[in-house]
């Protein structure tokens, strides 16, 4: 398990860059609401758990059975979206 806390000006700005990062990545890792498979999966913080974990621009990733330099290009081009 791998959690990414996207910096930003603001709430706002974290939850903007949050989103451009989970959109560099929608072809390659699904976005799902539970961290049980075997692929590697998304799960941004605060849409799931809300007012619960209020953490804007956090996103756990459950990395799974893929290959680990796909993994490495696809979540470094997702930094490079964010200017990260």
């Amino acid at each position: 398990m791998v959690t990414f806390d996207i910096k930003g000006e603001s709430d706002e700005d974290k939850r903007e860059k949050c989103n451009r990062f989970i959109a560099a990545l929608e072809n390659h890792i699904p976005l799902v609401p539970t961290l049980g498979e075997v692929d590697t999966i998304l799960l941004p913080v605060e849409p799931v758990w809300g007012a619960k974990y209020p953490l804007p621009g956090t996103i756990r990733l459950s990395v799974g059975i893929e290959n680990i330099e796909k993994l490495r290009g696809w979540i470094g081009e997702a930094l490079d979206a964010i200017g990260n």
